[in-house]
């Protein structure tokens, strides 16, 4: 039908291709992947819906799409290396794009591609080849609103301010209704925010709270940057109170649940600096959740400056932790006043007493508001509990009937995960090693951290060295940029995507340059940076590049890219690459980046006991919990020597503290968890017996396709898309609840993948 209605009524073509689109979840038949008779079956439909994307792309081109079909088509290109169609829709969207080069650089790349078989382009892609050389006027057409972003499609505009766009979308594939945030390039590129979002966003995006909009996804490009939130249909409490008013007692249940989601923001060192009515957002049962968090902070204090100032934002948001967390209990107080009053104060305007506006409430109103909203940091309220209280007593509700705030306590272990930048407080136990990787990384631009699996090199890097940097350990590393990438089936490609993050500029032919042994990667490199800055980056897990990085010619463009980007001082470039000692030997078979890792190498080994009895005790001290002495003796020589015995022992750590009763770790509790060795099959056990036989054949399912497993090389594990594992005929209900729960005790991870946001 769309093909049909193609020539004559292209959005409703696009419409029902989307539509068509949105019923396909992974691949046909997958439950019979080793089973040959599905083979055929499986091919035909493939071809049948790779012929629709094509059609879909087809469709957007003539549409004026181009600027925002370009990350899906050079994707689609690396999935399906030698489509033609899908080349050649590259290369017109690149043209028309403006990107010439880049547009008659993938003809090369095709023809490297389809030399590999003995054939050559095809006549109607030399045509285009040939049109695009010529700057044929005939295919250039103007650009339209873009209907996608990365793997969103957009719906249409919510709203619009000094910072940007915000996007209704829907996330095709999940089934779900989301609403994007896109900053400005303007606000977004500039080095400040560049060096701070993604550590940022990292950290809002680990608060788990039912009154906080959750992020879901986050990235950033020299477009702008972009948040994926929830799509909440209830309007925000601006809308709300332009009808009066509010209800005493709804104000005290709305300050409940706000500050219930500030209290678990405060507890994880993040801070919003602005809560207003517009930042209350409500689902369309009227529950309350709060939203933007850490924005104002972003795009104000050293970054971008704050192109127009949040309402009644108090004088000392740029001061110490204190001081700023008591920010957000001025702007509480200042929300409760126009809750119950019904109006927004301009932000030079001061407070009037609510009792002159509504004659219904008492004085003790006045004071709570004064004392929350006081100049003086001391005089006011010391936290949301005490301040939601007091409010509760002067508008008549007692304190034995006013809600409760719940603030659950913070697990400083991290199971199974690797610590991150936002966990460095918590991080304890291998200081000497982090300011040795210090020391490499100013004396190397090359760094190699080799080590045994489970050892924690991961964490040294992102949790030890980089902090340390930010802060300053060597000369200008505070302005640094830093940026991380996975080398995967794809390394140049993710290389590029790395870039491209903390890039201001997309320069023109990036894509070519990595490749080209001959490019100038200076003026790339210029274009694609900002002034005088230098860059750091991280290729975390190594040993992909020997694992899932099957071709070899990929393998050493990459390496000989990482030589160039070394070696020429002019670059600016430093490299940290992360491996698994028994993958040391695989590098060394290409010389020169052999003995540039052999110079700048780092051996990473357990941490001695000393070290472990920091790693256990720190972080409990930080939350006011004891640990037993002959407790961490006990961690401590289960441990020891132990083969990928650190993982396992922040995992029986997590595990002690979900399941405490008191503000001690004792020697009893560990072994009702089964110690560093059995707590973590203990809670797979736990979790998986609880199953019925559907649940139980999903776990099956799900955690089989987890790992890759080849003939002569070690096991390793693989990411998997989401919709892979709904196209297996597993029942929903049953697949999610696997998700949920193996998830919520850190023996899965979710992410999403980097070029189409598909969820993995």
């Amino acid at each position: 039908e769309a093909r049909r209605l193609q020539p004559l009524e292209p959005e409703r073509a696009l419409a029902l291709i989307d539509e068509a689109l949105l019923l396909w979840h992974g691949e046909p038949y997958a439950e019979f992947a080793f089973d040959g008779f599905a083979d055929l079956e499986r091919e035909r439909l493939g071809e049948l819906r790779r012929g629709v994307i094509e059609d879909r792309m087809d469709l957007l081109l003539g549409m004026g799409r181009h600027v925002d079909l370009v990350p899906e088509l050079e994707a689609l290109t690396r999935e399906h290396p030698t489509r033609e169609r899908l080349w050649g829709q590259l290369a017109l969207a690149l043209y028309r794009a403006g990107r010439q080069a880049d547009a008659v650089a993938a003809f090369g790349k095709l023809r490297e591609q389809l030399g590999d078989v003995g054939l050559d382009l095809t006549p109607q892609l030399q045509e285009l080849e040939d049109r695009i050389l010529t700057q044929d006027p005939t295919l250039v057409v103007e650009s339209a609103t873009p209907d996608r972003l990365r793997g969103y499609v957009l719906r249409g505009r919510i709203g619009e301010g000094a910072q940007g766009v915000v996007w209704r979308a829907a996330q095709p594939g999940v089934g779900r209704e989301v609403a994007i945030k896109a900053i400005r390039p303007e606000l977004a590129n500039q080095p400040a925010f560049i060096r701070r979002f993604e550590a940022e966003a990292q950290l809002v995006a680990a608060l788990e709270h039912p009154h906080i909009v959750s992020l879901f996804d986050f990235w950033r490009d020299p477009d702008g940057a972009y948040l994926v939130m929830p799509y909440l249909r209830g309007g925000d409490l601006s809308g709300v109170i332009q009808h009066g008013p509010l209800a005493p007692a709804m104000v005290v249940d709305l300050v409940a649940s706000i500050g219930s989601a500030l209290g678990h923001a405060h507890q994880r060192g993040v801070v919003h600096r602005d809560v207003t009515p517009h930042n209350v957002l409500f689902d369309e049962d009227g529950n309350p959740y709060l939203a933007d968090f850490g924005m104002a902070g972003l795009l104000g204090a050293d970054g971008p400056p704050v192109t127009s100032s949040p309402a009644y934002m108090s004088p000392e948001q740029a001061a110490e932790v204190k001081a700023v967390v008591q920010s957000d209990v001025f702007s509480l107080g200042v929300l409760v006043h126009s809750a119950l009053t019904g109006r927004i104060p301009a932000v030079d305007e001061a407070l009037p007493p609510v009792s002159e506006l509504r004659h219904d409430l008492s004085v003790e109103v006045d004071k709570v508001v004064a004392c929350a909203t006081a100049p003086i940091i001391e005089q006011r309220y010391p936290n949301v509990t005490e301040f939601m209280h007091a409010l509760a007593h002067a508008v008549g509700v007692g304190r034995e009937d006013a809600p409760v705030l719940e603030i659950e306590e913070r697990n400083p272990y991290k199971g199974l995960r690797a610590f991150e930048e936002n966990d460095a407080e918590d991080f304890f136990g291998r200081e000497m090693l982090v300011a040795e990787l210090v020391r490499s990384v100013s004396r190397h631009r090359l760094v190699g951290v080799v080590g045994p699996s489970g050892c924690g090199k991961s964490s040294l890097i992102r949790a030890g060295v980089i902090p340390l940097l930010r802060r300053g350990a060597l000369p200008g590393s505070e302005r640094w940029l830093i940026t991380d990438m996975y080398p995967g089936g794809d390394p140049l490609g993710e290389l590029e995507a790395a870039l491209l993050r903390v890039a201001v500029n997309r320069p023109i032919g990036l894509d070519a340059a990595l490749v080209d042994p001959e490019a100038d990667l200076r003026a790339v490199l210029d274009g694609l940076l900002p002034r005088d800055a230098e860059l750091l980056l991280l290729v975390d897990q190594f040993e992909e590049l020997f694992t899932l990085t099957t071709a070899d010619e990929p393998r050493r463009r990459f390496l000989d890219l990482l030589v160039r980007l070394v070696t020429d001082p002019t670059l600016r470039v430093r490299v940290v690459a992360t491996m698994r000692a028994d993958f040391y030997d695989r590098p060394l078979e290409y010389p020169r980046f052999g003995d540039l890792l052999r110079r700048g190498l780092v051996s990473i080994t357990m941490p001695a006991a000393e070290h472990l009895r920091d790693a256990i005790t720190g972080p409990a001290d930080r939350v006011g919990l004891k640990v037993d002495e002959v407790l961490v003796e006990t961690m401590i020589h289960d441990v020891a020597e132990q083969p990928g015995g650190l993982p396992l022992l922040e995992y029986a750590l997590t595990e002690l503290f979900e399941r405490r009763t008191e503000d001690r770790f004792s020697l009893d509790g560990y072994e009702k968890t089964a110690g560093v060795m059995g707590a973590l099959g203990r809670r797979a056990e736990d979790l998986y017996s609880q199953y019925d036989a559907a649940g139980k054949a999903a776990a099956q399912q799900v955690f089989l396709r987890l790992v890759t497993v080849e003939e002569g090389s070690e096991d390793t594990r693989r990411r998997i898309p989401l919709t892979e594992l709904q196209g297996l005929g597993i029942e929903a209900f049953a697949l999610q609840a696997v998700l949920d729960d193996f998830g919520k005790h850190r023996l899965l991870t979710f992410d999403l993948d980097p070029e189409t946001r598909e969820p993995t």
